[in-house]
């Protein structure tokens, strides 16, 4: 096939260290672009963990901070007309340990939301 004028001027002029140079930078653009493709994929990837992660902590506090302490007040009150003291103090330490639970992994729900 012909080389058309444009080209054999373009090459005429280009000394053979200058392609290379040309075609080592044009490799580098391409290195940085996949370079950059994997940074976006793996962005993406861990946006997806993240929504999942902060879905169950979501689910988990509703439990600890909101379905524990209403059951286990509703208990006490019952153990409570009962005269059933040490099922109180079983309940007060499950609430307590809701309670610690909820402000243990609160911060961290917030801040992955």
């Amino acid at each position: 096939m012909k080389q058309g004028k444009t080209e054999k001027a373009v090459f005429t002029k280009l000394s053979k260290v200058e392609l290379e140079q040309h075609k080592v930078a044009l490799n580098k653009i391409s290195d940085i672009s996949k370079l950059l493709q994997d940074g976006e994929d793996m962005l993406k990837n861990a946006d997806s963990e993240l929504s999942g992660i902060a879905k169950r902590m979501s689910n988990g506090l509703i439990v600890v901070a909101a379905n524990v302490p209403a059951q286990a007040k509703n208990a006490m009150k019952l153990a409570e007309e009962l005269g059933a003291d040490s099922v109180i103090q079983d309940l007060k330490q499950i609430l307590d340990k809701a309670d610690a639970l909820r402000k243990r992994y609160e911060p961290t729900y917030n801040n992955i939301k």
